[in-house]
């Protein structure tokens, strides 16, 4: 995901929080070819620290944060489902400013699947589901309503790094993108 957003030339600053040290390093061992050697940019600042706490305590602000933790029903992962979570992540955004949450539905029951949406949903009142692959959704949120500016998507998707890369994960035009939400 980081090199993917390091694809967009007008990025000019991306906080990555990852709680496991371990993860960092195999990220630098062996995605560096698939992500472009992300954490090497000078734009990238790393933090090997928990997501809750870094949201807590940071002073940035943020257009868009990412959340990718792993599926909800995993133990000690809770906690970023949460809508105390959520909170803290609507709190770090700029105005006009989205959250994307990542959320396996694989291995994951209706239940569960409802209950992160509607968990979601209470903190962003304007959200979108976006089916990104057989057992992934993206959950858009933003506390503003909010109208996908495909004008501003088909910009974004005409610069080759930016088309290049949803080209490799199966998104060959702007048309195809739309079809996921």
């Amino acid at each position: 995901t980081v090199g993917s957003f390091l694809r967009h030339p007008d990025v000019s600053h991306v906080d990555v929080v990852e709680i496991s040290p371990d993860v960092v390093a195999t990220t630098e061992r062996f995605f560096n070819e698939v992500n472009g050697n992300a954490l090497a940019d000078p734009r990238v600042h790393l933090a090997v620290e928990d997501a809750k706490t870094f949201l807590k305590t940071t002073k940035r602000t943020y257009d868009v944060i990412a959340t990718e933790p792993s599926n909800p029903w995993m133990a000690g992962v809770a906690g970023v489902f949460s809508r105390e979570y959520y909170m803290d992540a609507r709190a770090c955004l700029k105005p006009g400013g989205l959250v994307a949450q990542w959320l396996q539905v694989y291995e994951s029951n209706d239940r569960i699947v409802d209950i992160v949406i509607n968990t979601f949903s209470s903190v962003f009142p304007s959200v979108g589901v976006w089916q990104v692959g057989q057992g992934d959704l993206v959950l858009i949120g933003s506390p503003e309503p909010m109208t996908p500016d495909v004008s501003g998507m088909a910009r974004q998707f005409a610069q080759q790094g930016v088309r290049e890369d949803l080209a490799r994960v199966g998104i060959p035009s702007i048309e195809a993108l739309l079809t996921l939400e």
